[in-house]
Formats: C-alpha cells, structure tokens, sequence
C-alpha cells in the first residue's frame, strides 16, 4: 500500500511538471500583449487580489461619526473624513471585475485546447479495449 501510495504520488508530481510547461509553452494575447498561460493565470489571480482591496475601501463612508469619552466622562464627537473617494474604488472594482472575468475566460477557453501526453493516465482512468 505504501508503494502505490509513493507511485501515486509521483505521477501526481509527474503530472504537475507536465502541466506547469503547457502552461508556459502556450500562449495568449491579452491587453496587446502576449502573454504564457502561467502569467495570464497570475494575472488573473492578482486582479482578484487588488478587486477585494479595492472593495474593502468601497464599503467605507466618505464620513464617519464617532463619539470619544475625554477626561472626566466628557464626550466630543469626531467626523472621520476618508482621504479618498470610495465611490471611485466602488467603481473600479467592477471595472476589474470585468475584466478579470473576460481574463477568465480567454484562459478556460485556451485551456480546452490545450493537450497534455500522459501516458500513466491510462492506468487511473476507466477506459474499454477501444480506448474510449
């Protein structure tokens, strides 16, 4: 059982390696620029990064009232001002948002067409005599 376990493992590796130079081997044309499937996918992954920032920042009011006790139960209220207009990051989160879905896309749309020689997947999957 251990033995298989270490095959397994190692035509998961195998495997991985394979896919990994599919990924850099093909290409695509993104923003006037060619770019590997590994780097569209990177991309893709950084413009939902900066999206959930630019939403965090979205979400916050413009102005924000706060009470603040003082020495000897004195109260004085506080307007909090952001520096920044989070209606623009409101909207330019939607604007990567479309276009990190556009991105999407184009990459599942290449990866369909993307074929990998693996000859150790016969052994894992269920295929009839014919090979289908």
């Amino acid at each position: 059982m251990v033995a298989q376990i270490a095959e397994a493992r190692q035509v998961c590796l195998s495997l991985d390696r394979l896919i990994a130079e599919a990924n850099l081997r093909t290409r695509l044309e993104w923003d006037g620029q060619t770019l590997s499937l590994l780097e569209a996918i990177q991309l893709a992954k950084d413009l939902r990064q900066t999206i959930a920032e630019y939403k965090a920042l979205g979400e916050r009011p413009r102005v924000t009232r706060a009470k603040a006790g003082g020495f000897l139960r004195e109260t004085s209220e506080l307007l909090e001002v952001a520096q920044y207009d989070p209606a623009w990051y409101q909207r330019e989160a939607e604007r990567l948002m479309r276009r990190v879905i556009r991105l999407s896309r184009l990459i599942d749309r290449i990866n369909e067409t993307v074929t990998i020689d693996f000859p150790a997947a016969r052994k894992y999957m269920m295929l009839d005599d014919d090979g289908d």
